[in-house]
Formats: C-alpha cells, sequence, structure tokens
C-alpha cells in the first residue's frame, strides 16, 4: 500500500494535520458534554451516543472530469462512556470513544457506472478526564476506503480499495507514541514494525481519533493550536484553526433525549470553524459546527458536533454529516 494515501484517504477520518511550531500554550479544557460543564475528574455513569445522516454533495466537485463518484446515503455514528482502563499498574478510570462510519458509493468514468462498493471507517480511543487534559492512553483505528485513481483510462480501473489499521499507544509520561500500521489487504495481514516517536514541545495533545470531541472542549472564543501524531509521515505535528470560530444560527433538524425526555431541534446557536492542512500541500480545508455553550449549569446541546463538511479526494464533492439523533448524558 502507498503509505503517502495514508492521510488522505477519501473516508478516512479528518487527521488535520500542520506543520510547524511545537511550542504553543497549552488549551483550556472543559467538559462541555456535560449539563454540569465543572465536571473534571467525576467521570462515572457517562453515556452518549449520537447519530448523523451521511450525504453527498456533488456542487463542490470538479463539473468537467471524466473521472466523478456518487455515494449513497450513508451513516456516521458516536459513543462515548467511562471504563476502567489497566495503564501501567494501576487500573484508573477513562473515556472511551467510539464512531463508526458506514457508507455505499461508485466511480463513474465518462459517464458510465462502475460497479458498487462500500467503505467504513471504525475508530476507538481511550483518554483521561478534563483534569489530566484528556491525554490519551491508545487508540486503533480500521479503515476500508475505496480511493480514486485519476490515471484511470475506463471505469474497471477508476478506483483501488486500501484496507488497514492503524493503532497508538502512550507512555504513561505522554514522551513517545508507539505506532503500528498493519496493512489488512494481504491475505495474511502484516503488521509493520512498531514506530516509536518522541512527543516533544509544549502545549496540548490529541490523538487523531479524540480530535472531533476534544474540540468541544474549547471555548470556541479564539484561534487554536495543538498538537497530534501525523500518520502519512509517523511524526509529530501541529493542528490548527484557519483564523477564530464564528458564531452563528444554525437550522437543525435533529431529535435529542436528555433523562428519558425527548423533543426536536429545529435552530440552535453554533460555533463554525474551519480547519485545513498545512504546508506545502495544504489541500482541502474541513468545516465543524459546534453547538454553543448554553450555560455552564445547564449546557442544553452539550457544545454537540451538530454539522460537519469533508471535502473529497481529487476534488470529487463534499461528504456533509448532519445530527439526527442525540442522547446525552444525564449528569
Amino acid at each position: 500500500m502507498k503509505k503517502k494515501q495514508l492521510a488522505c484517504l477519501t473516508l478516512a477520518l479528518p487527521a488535520l494535520l500542520l506543520s510547524g511550531c511545537m511550542g504553543t500554550p497549552s488549551l483550556v479544557i472543559t467538559a462541555n458534554w456535560y449539563r454540569q460543564t465543572s465536571i473534571r475528574e467525576s467521570i462515572t455513569g457517562t453515556q452518549e451516543s449520537l447519530t448523523y445522516a451521511v450525504t453527498y454533495d456533488p456542487e463542490s466537485g470538479a463539473k468537467d472530469a471524466d473521472l466523478k463518484v456518487e455515494y449513497d446515503p450513508g451513516t456516521y455514528t458516536t459513543f462515548l462512556e467511562d471504563t476502567n482502563l489497566t495503564v501501567g499498574e494501576t487500573s484508573t478510570a477513562v473515556y472511551h470513544y467510539r464512531t463508526e462510519l458506514t457508507i455505499k458509493g461508485r466511480y463513474l468514468y465518462k459517464g458510465e457506472r462502475g460497479a458498487d462498493f462500500e467503505d467504513s471507517v471504525l475508530s476507538e480511543v481511550w483518554f483521561r478526564n478534563v483534569a489530566e487534559e484528556l491525554r490519551p492512553v491508545r487508540s486503533v483505528k480500521t479503515v476500508v476506503s475505496t480511493a480514486p485513481d485519476t490515471s484511470a483510462k475506463s471505469v474497471s480501473d477508476a478506483s483501488f480499495t486500501y484496507r488497514y489499521s492503524y493503532a497508538v499507544e502512550y507512555d504513561e509520561a505522554m514522551t513517545k507514541a508507539t505506532v503500528v500500521y498493519t496493512d489488512l489487504n494481504a491475505e495474511t495481514p502484516k503488521a509493520e514494525e512498531p514506530k516509536e516517536i518522541a512527543l516533544t514541545g509544549k502545549g496540548s495533545y490529541f490523538d487523531n481519533e479524540q480530535i472531533l470531541f476534544a474540540l468541544r472542549g474549547l471555548s470556541m472564543s479564539a484561534e487554536f493550536t495543538f498538537r497530534t501524531v501525523n500518520p502519512l509521515r509517523n511524526a509529530l505535528a501541529s493542528v490548527a484553526s484557519s483564523g477564530a470560530p464564528t458564531l452563528e444560527p444554525l437550522a437543525a433538524n435533529f431529535t435529542m433525549n436528555t433523562d428519558g425526555t425527548e423533543e426536536t431541534v429545529e435552530s440552535l446557536d453554533i460555533q463554525k470553524v474551519t480547519i485545513s492542512y498545512g504546508g506545502k500541500n495544504p489541500g482541502g480545508s474541513q468545516t465543524l459546527y459546534y453547538a454553543k455553550t448554553t450555560s455552564a449549569e445547564n449546557n442544553r446541546y452539550r457544545n454537540a458536533l451538530v454539522r460537519m463538511e469533508t471535502p473529497l479526494l481529487s476534488d470529487m464533492g463534499t461528504l456533509v454529516y448532519s445530527l439526527r439523533t442525540a442522547k446525552f448524558n444525564s449528569k
């Protein structure tokens, strides 16, 4: 498998990687996924599930390209809970965050439709509480992604499918990350030799699989930067917003369940932020819409990610994630 494709697969959830300074200040994180946002260490009884409709918007793609793609409606789910995990020789309470994307589609070459494919991304990450700055313990992502072949001459060779897993383990002191990449396309899956990455520098650090969740904990009052491991180069990198988030009203359509009480949300205030790749090849930007904090004592919408727009590879349009159901924590 071509490793250079790892960070830009069509359906790989955003790695959001930038090169740059590793000396940025630590971010202030608040437990905005709870009703009482002041919670820092008492995470027992945490349980939240969100479901999104995933739709394809071709309008942002190239109009005259021979090679195109189309997707059927897909589903993206997230699940948050507390669990006990042995870290070193100690059992400790941590967050467990699981996400899953499933979607079907097909490529077209000069109008001729190719065979249907089904892609998926399953990720899990374990990380500590707010008092410990959401420091990650481990993560694993398993990907099936059908990517375009821009050199195709017919619909039969218009795409190729990646199957791989990418696992990261952190030491207790957060001084290094150990990464293992496994090619699942082979008849016998083969893991590469583990690679150790030094987590140098200062400032907040998030695992790639917790980024979308961790951003719920920010005040969204200013631009921000943090560190992560770049899976493209297996190296430490910085991640940043492109400017400060903006406060906007958003028309929504999701069902919210809290303490057994269900209601439909049709509009709310959101914080909109755009994040893009940096360096020599920045790629497309990704736009995220987070519910605004309503109150520190009664945060109704838990700063949930309400909408997300992710550009596809090779200028082929955008996948739009829209929140449809939310079962929030009662605490």
